[in-house]
């Protein structure tokens, strides 16, 4: 039957638009807490539990359970924390007091508050009217609790804020750095480019005035070469040309002593 109920109170029910859902769910961890963390979105779950240490140990292991399925824990409440006389409004904390508070300490979740047991909350139910509209302490203690959930639900509401602000700073800051680094490497690569280029202008200046300077040494060798034998060849005619002298007067002379005799 409980399941039956927590399937059509999920699909089949037109809850309209709501501040806030709240879901009272029996103690323990069983198959309609389970169910419940599953099939729903929930926003988050309030652990309330009475003083005493029986109490406090169905509170653990239902904090244990709502850890294990990631469902954010608003807080605890302290419920029967005193007894609130309604003749002398003398409070006497008939199941103890403050055991909560330290489990809640303990498990480093926030204490939203605590509820009496309060005559007011007992004859507002039987009426059908909310105690937290009436006035005494029953109603300031569920005004408190209600106002402690709201700071908590802002608090949440921040704290989501500020990750997708996060997140999206975190985004924006990797974009900025990628474009960054892709410029960088960008103008490395020009740089590189240019640097190959310049190293091959030069190569080719230093490579043109080489062969400049090698043709020029090779003109001069050319030249004198060309002087060399130039001399050698009027050396060479002087000395043919002496031979030729030196016979033709030996010629004449040998001539002229044969017609003397």
């Amino acid at each position: 039957m409980l399941m039956g109920a927590l399937q059509q109170m999920l699909s089949q029910v037109e809850w309209g638009d709501l501040d806030a859902l709240i879901v009272d769910l029996p103690p323990g961890t069983g198959d309609v807490q389970l169910t419940l963390c599953q099939k729903a979105e929930l926003s988050g779950a309030i652990i309330v539990s009475t003083p005493q240490d029986v109490a406090l140990l169905d509170a653990r292991k239902a904090i244990d359970m709502f850890k294990t399925l990631k469902t954010p824990i608003f807080g605890m409440i302290e419920n029967m924390s005193n007894f609130v006389c309604p003749n002398c409004s003398y409070q006497t904390p008939i199941f103890g007091n403050g055991g909560v508070l330290m489990e809640a300490q303990k498990l480093q979740v926030p204490l939203l508050g605590t509820l009496p047991i309060d005559l007011d909350t007992r004859l507002a139910g039987d009426s059908g009217e909310p105690v937290a509209l009436t006035e005494g302490p029953g109603a300031m203690a569920y005004n408190k609790i209600a106002e402690g959930l709201h700071a908590a639900d802002r608090a949440e509401q921040d704290l989501v804020l500020a990750q997708e602000t996060s997140s999206e700073q975190i985004k924006k800051a990797k974009q900025e750095a990628a474009a960054i680094i892709d410029s960088a490497n960008k103008r490395a690569a020009q740089i590189v480019d240019e640097a190959r280029e310049q190293a091959r202008e030069e190569g080719q200046r230093i490579i043109a005035g080489a062969n400049a300077e090698i043709e020029q040494e090779i003109n001069r060798a050319k030249q004198h070469l060309r002087e060399q034998v130039a001399a050698l060849a009027v050396a060479g005619a002087e000395k043919i040309l002496e031979k030729s002298v030196d016979q033709a007067t030996n010629e004449a002379m040998l001539s002229k002593l044969a017609s003397e005799l």
